[in-house]
């Protein structure tokens, strides 16, 4: 007797749907273990391996010499005196006031005002607008 020929699509496909659960599974685990991995971008080290790796922050990153512009974006904005918030406000500047960069401490803006009165304000750009900026 002869007998028919069977077909193999079933087989095929039973062969694809296996082989996409386990690229599925595959994937989500790789995923799953980079997800519960601890951070290793900024592993702690010894103050002599930081030294030696020169990874800790030198003066020159948290103050830098900067020249350049701003223009104030808030109304009355304050310049103070040290680059501080809780420092003495020398002054209150108006909204479109364009200042001269001096440079940069941490979060602040040594700036000079157009009629030459030196201070600090604030990096954060609700407060102002760089419209130029190059180190010196």
């Amino acid at each position: 007797m002869h007998r028919p020929k069977r077909s193999s699509i079933p087989v095929n496909n039973l062969l694809a749907w296996v082989s996409l659960a386990v690229l599925v599974v595959t994937v989500a685990t790789y995923a799953y273990s980079i997800l519960k991995s601890p951070a290793k971008e900024n592993p702690e080290k010894s103050p002599k391996q930081k030294a030696a790796s020169g990874t800790q922050k030198s003066s020159s990153e948290s103050s830098r010499e900067l020249v350049g512009k701003v223009r104030v974006l808030a109304s009355g904005l304050n310049l103070r005196s040290s680059p501080q918030k809780n420092r003495n406000i020398i002054g209150s500047l108006k909204k479109g006031t364009i200042l001269s960069v001096l440079s940069k401490k941490d979060d602040w803006y040594e700036v000079e005002t157009p009629a030459g009165k030196k201070g600090f304000v604030s990096t954060d750009l609700k407060y102002i607008q760089v419209m130029e900026m190059r180190e010196k």
